[in-house]
């Protein structure tokens, strides 16, 4: 996946060229591909530049009601005075600012890191996800405390005989742990479990480090209560780190099965063949398959060794699931979303395309479940309907009335319009098109057929629709299909009918993914309402690109001795409160 620049400065082999500037042609106008995938697939310099000013001219429309979360409206609750850290009555978290008492200033995670030894600094509070703060209660008066914006907890760190303060995955052990107590004086002070120290400000008061607890007002910090926000789901992150299989791809749909097993659907994708020794793949290197599937246990572990690939003779390349519909370096197909049947089968969209070749073609492939990894051949089918001008990428939704809804939309350059249609679960190739009163057996985009958001009917070009706790969840993303997007946001909202009307969208998570200092490529939002945890909080994806252009940045990472890192081109994990969005 390289942009236009970067097939300019490196001496590409012809197929390479030729497949993704194909791809780049297809469906222009009429799919929700010219949208994600066209940015996806090297899209041309000059379409890059438009886009990115188009951008800056709608970074303003988006029709939310709410304020960046945590910025206004603060709840100035420190707790209370002469006992250890209260997070809540019966509760075993609550959400904070920490605000050095000597300074004033928010503890925040320096340069909006999202890696394992990121640190700290101190700055005016302004309300983003790396300066709130998950304090979790795992004992009488200790806690772990964890950063909303990187998902990552605050661990002492031994170097060089001094001890300082990073952020890390979770290690289960004490140096995660910390007791904090109240002075007395509506301020607390924290002591790591492990080597006792207590955070610190220095004089020039830019940071924090461990020193020994003396009762200093340097040492003392307030606690200001903030509502349960949204916050990047470490777990999920690192679930995607994979070393066997299907180890980077986009996509990342997933469909839940009633054994409890789910399927996660990915589209093109590198197997853990093309690793080096380091876990790098050769930057000259494109991905090897167009599709695979991974299916992660009943238990739903996010350990990624847990998780394997299904297994297909559909196709000749080991771990794709579906065959090109023609030569594999000429055409390709691109499964997105699905559903489970009532009858053991799972029905999956699929966007098909030959090089050169417009337009492409939409269908929907047939699996029958297996208990194992090892399916039979998906069939290919094309029911009536199906293929019309709208294209239905947005959302494969089963709320249980015997049907399942597919939303769709028709592109119109930046924005798009949604529509939906439906089959019964046992009957995949009998489709009924939502006319804006009634199902009929032949879609429409008329104006009354267009699911309505908030006051309107065009929405973001990243938009997937779910059903989640008796409602249907629309989440729509700010585009980002090249660098440094000015709005980087996830919006949600909700309805009580397959057909709407929808909620204004809400703003709930701002994506803080940076290559070289700048916000990388995104798109591709999933919603997955089977991974709800004990917490009630919603599972959110997007998928990270690692290469993506726009005037006056770029974030290509080739740069260790010609290798890149997989990481960038993998699927991340936001959670989302049910409280924050209404369900």
């Amino acid at each position: 996946m390289k942009i236009y620049l970067a097939l300019l400065n490196r001496f590409l082999y012809l197929r390479r060229i030729t497949t993704n500037f194909s791809k780049n042609r297809v469906s222009l106008f009429n799919s929700t591909l010219v949208y994600y995938k066209l940015m996806k697939k090297n899209l041309l310099f000059c379409l890059a530049a438009v886009l990115f000013l188009a951008q800056s001219c709608k970074k303003n429309e988006v029709k939310s009601t709410d304020s960046v979360p945590g910025k206004y409206s603060l709840n100035k609750d420190a707790g209370p005075e002469g006992k250890a850290l209260d997070v809540g009555p019966g509760s075993t978290f609550a959400t904070y600012e920490l605000m050095s008492a000597s300074t004033g200033q928010a503890a925040e995670i320096a340069g909006l890191s999202l890696a394992n030894g990121g640190t700290g600094d101190l700055t005016a509070y302004t309300g983003i996800a790396h300066q709130q703060w998950r304090v979790i209660n795992v004992g009488v008066g200790y806690f772990k405390i964890m950063n909303l914006g990187s998902g990552k907890f605050l661990q002492a760190s031994q170097s060089g005989g001094n001890y300082n303060i990073i952020q890390n995955s979770d290690d289960a052990a004490d140096d995660q742990v910390w007791q904090i107590s109240s002075s007395g004086q509506n301020s607390y002070y924290a002591i790591n479990k492990a080597c006792g120290l207590a955070p610190t400000v220095p004089s020039n008061g830019n940071s924090a480090t461990l020193e020994p607890y003396t009762g200093s007002t340097s040492q003392m910090w307030s606690y200001v209560k903030l509502p349960n926000y949204a916050y990047r789901d470490d777990s999920v992150v690192n679930y995607f780190h994979r070393t066997s299989g299907s180890v980077a791809f986009d996509q990342g749909n997933s469909i839940p099965l009633s054994d409890g097993r789910s399927l996660w659907v990915t589209e093109d994708t590198y197997t853990s063949s093309l690793l080096n020794a380091a876990g790098l793949f050769n930057c000259n290197q494109i991905f090897n398959i167009h599709n695979s599937v991974l299916i992660q246990p009943a238990s739903h572990s996010w350990n990624p060794a847990l998780t394997t690939n299904m297994i297909t003779t559909s196709s000749p390349y080991q771990y794709e699931v579906i065959p090109s519909p023609g030569g594999h370096n000429s055409t390709y197909s691109w499964p997105g979303i699905g559903a489970e049947g009532s009858n053991g089968h799972v029905y999956m969209y699929c966007y098909e395309s030959a090089n050169g070749s417009t337009p492409a073609t939409t269908v929907l492939y047939d699996f029958t479940e297996a208990a194992g990894t090892t399916w039979p051949n998906p069939v290919r089918t094309t029911p009536a309907g199906m293929a019309d001008s709208i294209t239905y990428t947005e959302g494969m939704v089963k709320p249980g009335d015997g049907y399942i809804y597919v939303y769709g939309n028709v592109g119109v350059f930046l924005d798009k319009y949604i529509y939906v249609a439906r089959f019964p679960e046992t009957n995949s190739q009998t489709w009924t098109f939502w006319n804006g009163s009634s199902w009929q057996s032949t879609p429409t985009t008329t104006n009354a057929a267009k699911i309505i958001v908030g006051t309107g009917n065009a929405e973001q070009a990243n938009t997937t629709v779910a059903y989640v706790n008796g409602k249907y969840v629309m989440m729509q993303m700010d585009i980002g299909y090249f660098c440094n997007p000015s709005q980087h946001n996830i919006y949600i909202s909700t309805a009580t009918s397959p057909t709407g009307p929808f909620t204004a969208a809400k703003q709930v998570f701002t994506i803080e993914d940076m290559i070289n200092g700048y916000i990388a490529k995104y798109y591709t939002p999933a919603i997955h309402p089977e991974f709800n945890n004990s917490n009630n909080e919603l599972l959110l994806t997007y998928c990270l690109n690692y290469n993506g252009a726009g005037s006056p940045c770029t974030t290509n990472v080739c740069t260790d001795n010609g290798y890149q890192d997989p990481n960038y081109y993998q699927v991340k994990g936001v959670r989302v409160p049910y409280s924050l969005i209404g369900l």
